[in-house]
């Protein structure tokens, strides 16, 4: 009875307790039903997070589908960034691409030539300076690319003027790769002397003998950097550098050892000249090198700078330019995400690039891509790449002049006095 008695008084108190305590325990279940609300917005939260950002990508098709599809899934792997990329043909690239940044549909990323004055003027691309990722590029590649103060664009593979040489046929004739213009000359001769022509010259082709001139220009641009833009702004005239004339006169000095009957040769003609074993040497640009691999020449190939200084050099400038750039639209919605693509692709990801897509020009630091041996010939000149600019109506008389110097019709101080009359005439106009 006892244990009975003390059973109801024990459930009494335990009723009132409840009772009395009905608010708390509401309470308590208010806060544990807020704790469950805030634990799934967390991993709401948290899955959202975890969706990739998507970017969209604008190029041209020789940067090549299954190259940038091997990209964007590292892309998505390493930086949870979902690449969504439009290749366009080359032909069309520029008026589209520059109609879509015009009508404010731009993507967040995109290729870009190295117009940088037009890119500069019309406001379309962000300003990347003071980016941490513009320290990965060699020495000098940015300024070049510079508008006013600001970096808008960057180069992402480059290109450059140089001589292609017969390496077989060096070796038999006891030759290295001639590091000054007396030596290319003496090389010159001995290759003549061999029984071979030692530099092919498609002299049919205006625009062709260029190659061969625009590295043998190089002494302008060690002189002063800034000549060929200000003698192109009308500043100083052509005649004012000894070193112009000079590059003119040494271009004549090799006419001799150019291919016979040069002014009736195109440019296949020259190749073929070279690639069987006929001719020695051809100037071009790093831009051959898949002409020269699908013509598979039966010797072994090598790259150089073209000398023409009397004494050896550390770097010889040369034309160059850039196979493409990339830049940021000034409109890009996702800013952080871009500037991550752009540092994660030249600082992690540039080299693989390089090499699936076969672009032989690095412009970074320490990169040499590896898919061709010749590479690393391409890398030495690609660090003193220079902007040798022209107007067209002045580019058009020295094209024409050394078809006559090689002709032997005109001299080259006669051909420079024609483009400072032209710039002359310019300067009217304007």
């Amino acid at each position: 009875m006892k244990r009975l008695i003390a059973f109801f008084v024990c459930s009494a108190l335990l009723i009132s307790l409840l009772a009395g305590c009905g608010s708390v325990k509401s309470n308590n279940e208010s806060a544990s039903s807020t704790k469950s609300i805030e634990t799934e917005s967390t991993a709401q939260t948290t899955e959202a997070a975890k969706e990739p950002i998507k970017l969209k990508y604008l190029g041209w098709v020789e940067q090549k589908q299954d190259a940038m599809e091997k990209l964007a899934k590292e892309l998505l792997d390493k930086k949870n960034i979902q690449l969504e990329f439009e290749l366009l043909e080359s032909t069309t690239y520029n008026d589209v691409s520059k109609a879509r940044l015009a009508s404010g549909d731009a993507p967040d990323i995109m290729a870009c030539n190295s117009d940088k004055d037009f890119y500069g003027k019309a406001g379309y691309l962000m300003d990347l300076k003071g980016q941490p990722f513009l320290d990965l590029f060699k020495d000098g590649i940015i300024d070049r690319l510079k508008y006013q103060d600001q970096i808008l664009i960057l180069p992402a593979a480059t290109d450059s003027f140089g001589l292609y040489y017969n390496k077989d046929l060096f070796k038999q004739l006891g030759l290295e790769a001639p590091k000054t213009f007396p030596a290319l000359v003496d090389a010159a001769k001995k290759i003549k002397d061999g029984g071979k022509t030692a530099i092919a010259m498609p002299g049919k082709e205006l625009w062709a003998p260029q190659f061969l001139a625009l590295g043998l220009w190089g002494a302008c641009y060690d002189k002063s950097s800034t000549f060929f833009a200000d003698a192109k702004a009308g500043k100083v005239k052509y005649s004012s550098m000894p070193e112009f004339q000079g590059g003119m006169e040494k271009f004549k000095q090799l006419v001799p050892y150019m291919s016979v009957d040069a002014l009736g040769i195109d440019w296949a003609k020259a190749q073929q000249q070279f690639y069987t074993g006929e001719a020695a040497m051809i100037a071009s640009g790093t831009w051959m090198l898949s002409d020269v691999r699908k013509a598979n020449p039966q010797f072994e190939v090598g790259f150089m700078s073209i000398p023409y200084s009397d004494q050896p050099l550390e770097k010889y400038s040369t034309q160059g330019g850039y196979t493409f750039c990339l830049g940021i639209p000034a409109s890009v919605k996702n800013k952080d995400a871009s500037l991550a693509y752009i540092d994660w692709f030249f600082r992690d990801y540039y080299k693989t690039y390089l090499d699936d897509t076969q672009f032989a020009g690095s412009a970074v630091k320490g990169i040499v891509p590896t898919f061709d041996p010749i590479l690393a010939d391409f890398d030495s000149t690609f660090a003193s790449t220079t902007d040798m600019v022209f107007e067209a109506s002045v580019q058009n008389i020295y094209f024409k002049g050394f078809q006559e110097i090689i002709g032997n019709k005109r001299e080259p101080k006669d051909i420079m006095q024609d483009m400072d009359k032209e710039m002359e005439k310019l300067a009217k106009l304007n």
